[in-house]
């Protein structure tokens, strides 16, 4: 079968190409580096795991490394490479590039996230929990070759782009999943106190007759997937979110549902699932996350003494559908509880207690069960 072209050496050549041509003192030239290093520990229960034993893991969970560029006033440039211990991997994340000339549209081509989800666009470094929610993980593109128009405006953003997958660890026996997807915010209300969001995200999927199935380990790093859906070999996917978000000072609150319907192409059936998560989060010592282009930003310390944010997290997902009278597939739910610990602008400590409950296809007996997450996170 014939596989689908890897963007990523002409990509990757072409964006280090350009940080490595800086050579001159242009004052329009500016080179960045960056990173991120999260260290965790998860102490999880039977629930988490195949073999139904309880666990304790210590884990690199990401060292990160960004290469941002910016010349000749229009252009930019974004490299980012990332190293996780558990799954002993080197990825690229992100291999970019941006045109912002044009007054009404920018143009960005390359390696990125596609434009779907306000958890899933936040980085890793600024949302609230250590991990997200099972909706956002399950129900939401994944990052993707592209090329993707949008803008950015004070009050609404909208981006559309065309995508393929990267197929780098051989998923896929025939041309890897190619997928257009938009999204479009709005914030009626935004000043200094106050940030009302809302959104909506669109994306179709044309998965080639390639094997398909959501999976998640319900929202604890080091754990296996244990919440999954059906497995067959799909024809084409269409997704939809919702997401709203109101920020009222300290305090905040965030919701997201999705809904994607996916047509099997061995059997002649549709397959829905759909999920949401409700969050809501206050900071002790009164500071308030920044909003821009239609996202929040990673909270920062008004102060040296540092913040403390409380927050709280429902979620649900529902991956369950039926082959004839037979039910296949998972249905969970995960409910949690933590804190995050800003020191400085740099280190950011963090502890989720997390209580799941799952029931229909299940890996194991045990339907219920607990565990605790910590995270040093290391931002340069």
């Amino acid at each position: 079968m014939s596989k689908g072209v890897c963007w990523l050496p002409p990509c990757t050549a072409l964006i280090i190409t350009l940080l490595a041509a800086n050579a001159s003192a242009d004052q329009s030239h500016k080179f960045e580096i960056g990173g991120l290093l999260q260290l965790d520990a998860d102490f999880s229960g039977k629930f988490y795991h195949r073999d139904a034993q309880s666990q304790s893991e210590f884990d690199l969970r990401r060292a990160r490394l960004n290469l941002n560029y910016r010349f000749k006033k229009d252009w930019r440039a974004k490299f980012t490479a990332q190293y996780s211990e558990s799954g002993d991997s080197l990825n690229i994340n992100n291999a970019w590039l941006r045109y912002r000339g044009f007054d009404a549209v920018k143009i960005t081509i390359g390696k990125f996230k596609q434009p779907f989800g306000l958890e899933r666009l936040d980085s890793v470094r600024s949302i609230t929990a250590l991990e997200r929610a099972m909706t956002t993980n399950a129900l939401t593109p994944d990052r993707a070759f592209g090329i993707q128009l949008h803008k950015f405006q004070k009050r609404q953003t909208w981006a559309v782009g065309v995508f393929q997958v990267h197929d780098d660890d051989h998923r896929f026996p025939n041309t890897a999943p190619q997928s257009l997807t938009g999204r479009y915010s709005l914030a009626p209300i935004r000043n200094k106190n106050s940030v009302l969001h809302m959104g909506i995200a669109g994306s179709y999927t044309d998965w080639n007759n390639n094997p398909f199935r959501l999976r998640d380990s319900a929202e604890v790093g080091s754990a296996d997937n244990i919440v999954r859906s059906a497995r067959f070999n799909a024809d084409q996917q269409w997704q939809v979110g919702l997401e709203g978000a109101w920020q009222q000072g300290p305090m905040r609150l965030q919701a997201e549902y999705m809904l994607t319907e996916v047509d099997a192409s061995d059997i002649n059936q549709s397959f829905t699932y759909d999920g949401y998560y409700l969050q809501a989060s206050y900071t002790l010592s009164g500071e308030s996350r920044r909003y821009d282009d239609g996202e929040f930003a990673r909270l920062k310390p008004d102060s040296d003494r540092g913040a403390v944010e409380l927050f709280a997290r429902y979620s649900e997902i529902d991956l369950r559908d039926s082959i004839g009278d037979d039910s296949i597939g998972a249905e969970a739910s995960v409910m949690t509880v933590g804190a995050n610990i800003y020191v400085g602008k740099h280190v950011r400590m963090g502890i989720n207690y997390l209580m799941p409950e799952i029931a229909g296809d299940t890996v194991h007996s045990q339907t219920t069960g607990d565990a605790i997450s910590l995270r040093f996170q290391l931002v340069f």
